[in-house]
């Protein structure tokens, strides 16, 4: 009962103290779970290191990129976004930028995204803080407008083209939450700036896609927490902090792609874009943009939106609310009574096993229900817990048993 209720209060009181290890040990598990299939619904245009070299993101790059967009909107595609930055931005309205404007607005599902200024002296706001579910909500309560829209970014974010942002039918945030190794994980299901409440790119394209006029926060009395954000009649499930977890697919091959070289030159077919949700971005090792996933260590960031905008359209983002902490909470309860019940009664041989049987139980279990739940059951406590219960109450045990022994050889 003592080891039991260090690990609570570890558990609750240090959240975050496990997380390296929890999510070296999810990418593991990804792993053993293999790729997994994403669907048709999502493909990718790659500007990879080649296109980059070939045409630049100046002139000649927006003179394609109109193209390319033109092709992919009569194509019947139902959104596309637009993942990337132009270098040494200009006031000048030349020809390109002027028909790239007219392209956007004429297709009327782009969707843009921006990232924050790292500059801002807001060390929460720079880093993409979550706001957490509960500020989620008091935020939707008291805002009339979720910062979807390109009259609401603000000054401090960084866009990719100013001029096409007015023309633009959502924007949201790229950001993507990665630790010290450049793993990614998750991303922020909104943040709130100004009296503003904003999304991410992926959930604006996921939106526009769906054309719902919001994202489907609100209160649920009975529970005393948040429904939401809800897209297409299916509840998405942030953590307490207000974080999405990605529910990989695999590497970058997962989803159907073609290269922008072959789109310019051979042009984008019907059958690749006809109610889909196309994605354009940067790839490649001089793109800068690249994270570590389980499947791939330099997975372009483009693919991270992918998946995001099939984890919102399919309940796939990884089940980690309140309802999965209870569950570790009473996994945790049962393996101590389990063993400070069992151990003292089995026979020597038994007890020695008892650990390792209910440490490949939970393993076995918690697969299962990544596998066919998306629940994300944290490992890292309930195995300490097994392991520092099945070393005291064998080491109790073994010294009854020696003093037993003392005992009748006196």
């Amino acid at each position: 009962m003592t080891l039991l209720l260090v690990m609570l209060i570890l558990y609750f009181s240090a959240p975050d103290l496990f997380e390296v290890a929890e999510n070296h040990m999810l990418d593991i598990r990804f792993r053993l779970r293999g790729p997994e299939d994403p669907g048709s619904l999502v493909k990718i245009i790659f500007i990879d290191s080649s296109s980059l070299m070939t045409y630049g993101l100046r002139t000649e790059f927006r003179e394609k990129l109109t193209q390319v967009i033109d092709n992919v909107c009569a194509g019947g595609a139902k959104a596309v976004g637009l993942d990337f930055f132009f270098p040494g931005q200009s006031e000048q309205l030349d020809d390109s930028r002027r028909q790239l404007a007219e392209t956007v607005e004429q297709c009327g599902n782009v969707v843009m995204g921006y990232n924050w200024d790292f500059n801002l002296t807001d060390v929460r706001l720079a880093h993409a803080e979550a706001i957490g579910r509960r500020r989620l909500l008091d935020a939707t309560r008291s805002l009339q407008e979720p910062g979807f829209t390109p009259e609401l970014v603000p000054r401090e974010a960084r866009v990719a083209e100013p001029l096409l942002l007015k023309h633009a039918a959502a924007v949201g945030y790229f950001t993507v939450i990665a630790d010290i190794h450049k793993r990614a994980h998750k991303i922020p299901a909104a943040l709130t700036y100004n009296d503003a409440l904003f999304f991410p790119f992926s959930l604006a394209l996921a939106r526009t896609y769906l054309q719902q006029q919001d994202y489907g926060i609100e209160s649920d009395e009975q529970q005393k927490g948040i429904v939401g954000p809800e897209l297409g009649g299916l509840q998405m499930r942030p953590d307490s902090s207000g974080y999405l977890w990605l529910n990989f697919y695999g590497a970058g091959t997962a989803f159907e792609s073609m290269r922008f070289d072959d789109a310019v030159n051979n042009g984008v077919s019907k059958d690749f874009v006809d109610g889909s949700i196309v994605l354009i971005g940067v790839s490649g090792g001089i793109s800068g943009d690249l994270f570590a996933t389980p499947f791939d260590p330099n997975t372009p960031g483009v693919v991270l939106h992918a998946t995001a905008v099939a984890n919102a359209l399919s309940n796939g983002f990884l089940w980690r609310d309140d309802l999965v902490r209870t569950i570790e909470v009473v996994i945790m309860v049962a393996f101590a009574l389990l063993m400070g019940l069992l151990i003292p009664k089995l026979p020597p041989i038994w007890a020695i096993f008892l650990g390792p049987v209910l440490v490949g139980i939970l393993f076995l279990v918690s697969q299962e229900m990544l596998i066919y739940a998306g629940m994300w059951l944290q490992l890292t406590c309930p195995l300490l817990l097994l392991l520092l219960l099945h070393l005291a109450l064998l080491a109790a045990r073994m010294r009854a048993a020696e003093r037993l022994a003392a005992k009748l050889d006196s």
